[in-house]
């Protein structure tokens, strides 16, 4: 989920792409089609569209992790799986990620 600010600055290079450049096309039929503006209700709780919920197999629990200048939300099982493959990469025992360290 993009905050207003962030969507603006991530939809913003797509705004110079002639009309019926594929990748313009591309972003406005998956991002702008299936865009939703989300907000709180009286409880304080955000209303996530169905459609959005079963593209995200949002079918339990969630969870939401920051990403920088958004959030993800998560289904708390596959969330489990993606926190466990990331902290592999990051402590370097990935496959594969011995000429790909960062530092």
């Amino acid at each position: 989920m993009y905050p207003t600010p962030a969507w603006e600055a991530f939809r913003e290079p797509y705004d110079r792409l002639p009309i019926f450049d594929p990748r313009l096309i591309a972003f406005q039929n998956f991002y702008i089609g299936g865009a939703h503006e989300c907000t709180l209700n009286r409880r304080g709780r955000l209303a996530i569209p169905p459609n959005l919920r079963l593209y995200a197999a949002l079918t339990g629990e969630i969870v939401l992790s920051a990403a920088d200048t958004k959030f993800r939300i998560w289904y708390r099982e596959i969330w489990n799986r993606a926190f466990t493959e990331a902290e592999q990469v990051m402590i370097g025992q990935y496959p594969g990620n011995d000429d790909d360290k960062l530092s």
